[in-house]
């Protein structure tokens, strides 16, 4: 008799269409809430993400839509200036410990980092993302993934 029940439960839980539903196990693409650890470069940012209440993951998370200069594997100097100088209004206007909001999140390409808006709310109570923080300054340029290299090296040239 406990044998037949014990099957039965398990037939129900495998064929429940709770449990075949593969929506449920898509991870949730937020808006998270984060707090900056770290400016890694112009577009990337390390930020320590509360997921459940008592748990936190740390995470680097590059800003969705831009490229900004590279500060490593550079072109050219002018190119690694303008990277850090991305950098440097980044950790302005994002410093160690600024609360942000994440939306849109989705895995990278590159070992252990995601992709996502990262906005961070201003005194007047309206979100502005990292994106239009670095274009209004003309720190990055808007780009996707099937766009390629952008040619920093020529831009800095012309800028």
């Amino acid at each position: 008799m406990l044998r037949s029940i014990s099957f039965l439960a398990a037939f129900f839980l495998l064929a429940s269409p709770s449990m075949a539903d593969d929506s449920i196990l898509t991870p949730y693409s937020g808006p998270y809430r984060a707090t900056v650890v770290r400016v890694i470069d112009g577009d990337t940012i390390e930020v320590k993400v509360e997921l459940w209440p008592g748990l936190v993951a740390q995470y680097a998370v590059r800003e969705r839509g831009i490229d900004a200069p590279e500060i490593r594997r550079v072109g050219c100097e002018e190119e690694r200036q303008w990277g850090l100088e991305a950098k440097s209004q980044i950790e302005k206007l994002f410093p160690i410990g600024t609360v942000v909001r994440l939306d849109d999140v989705e895995q990278g390409s590159f070992g252990g980092r995601v992709i996502a808006d990262v906005r961070r709310l201003l005194p007047s109570q309206q979100y502005r993302t990292l994106e239009m923080e670095l274009l209004d300054r003309n720190l990055a340029v808007t780009w996707s993934e099937n766009m390629g290299e952008v040619p920093w090296c020529l831009l800095a040239r012309t800028r």
